[in-house]
């Protein structure tokens, strides 16, 4: 299989709203990060060299674009943090649907799907710059590779 280079601006995160899932508009930015804790094992028998097993996962997505006035998306994020719920977020490749708008891919070949908090959600007004936006989901459980479904 011929491997293929994919656009960053084709990346974008949703949020569960409901039944449909929402694209957080205004977009410029999206981060996954993924760590994972190590547990020392190290004993004599090592002769002087530590020696690790993996522990406990952890990730999180981190947007960042302009605020919409009335955008769907946006709306949900808002009313999640505000009211404390979890919510279901997932950072997959969409494609154009016509000139302006994006839908999420039928197949995706990127995907990936978690449940999260939101632990920061930052308003901006620059003097010199659009209204913007930023979050900071933090996820809650397993993050799962939900390519192609």
């Amino acid at each position: 299989m011929a491997t293929t280079q994919v656009q960053g601006l084709n990346i974008l995160v949703y949020i569960q709203d409901g039944e449909n899932k929402k694209i957080l508009g205004g977009q410029k930015n999206c981060t996954l990060s993924m760590e994972a804790d190590t547990i020392d094992v190290s004993n004599k028998n090592d002769f002087g060299w530590a020696s690790f097993i993996p522990g406990a996962k952890s990730w999180t997505i981190s947007c960042d674009g302009q605020f919409l006035s009335e955008d769907e998306g946006q709306d949900a994020l808002m009313k999640a943090f505000l009211d404390s719920e979890e919510v279901e977020i997932e950072m997959s490749k969409a494609v154009l649907a016509d000139e302006t708008n994006y839908v999420e891919a039928k197949e995706a070949t990127i995907a990936y799907t978690g449940k999260a908090v939101i632990t920061s959600l930052e308003l901006e007004a620059a003097f010199d710059d659009v209204f913007s936006y930023s979050v900071e989901f933090q996820g809650k459980g397993k993050l799962t590779d939900t390519k192609g479904n």
